[in-house]
């Protein structure tokens, strides 16, 4: 049986509230999926995170999304310093796994935010 990421949903706080400002579509990757959240863990694909579950001050946006995931399981949130230590424990030399192009341009996203002064967090699902 498969196991598929829903989202990445990228939420930037905004004054007292998180707002849903882009969502991210990764394929199938269990290399990121024991990194993100313990997700497929075994011996040669070690967990980063163990999943959070979901913030209690979800955006409405985000939060209809997360609910609609059939049978989901380990939903989870990063900060953008974590999705960054995510993208570097990656092995980059020749003949490697390297993360998922999507993720990649999901980290830069998630940095330029940062960059203007803005928190944003990853929130994130996975099913069967």
């Amino acid at each position: 049986m498969g196991c598929d990421i829903h989202g990445p949903w990228i939420e930037v706080r905004i004054g007292e509230r998180w707002e849903h400002v882009a969502a991210f579509t990764i394929a199938a990757d269990y290399q990121l999926f024991a990194k993100l959240a313990s997700v497929r863990v075994n011996e040669h694909r070690p967990a980063m995170f163990a999943p959070r579950g979901l913030p209690y001050d979800l955006s409405w946006r985000t939060e209809s999304l997360v609910n609609a995931i059939p049978e989901g399981h380990n939903a989870s949130w990063l900060t953008e310093g974590e999705i960054d230590a995510v993208l570097r424990s990656y092995d980059t030399t020749p003949q490697t796994h390297f993360p998922p192009l999507a993720f990649v341009a999901m980290a830069a996203c998630m940095q330029a935010i940062m960059a203007r002064g803005l928190l944003c967090r990853a929130v994130f699902g996975f099913d069967n």
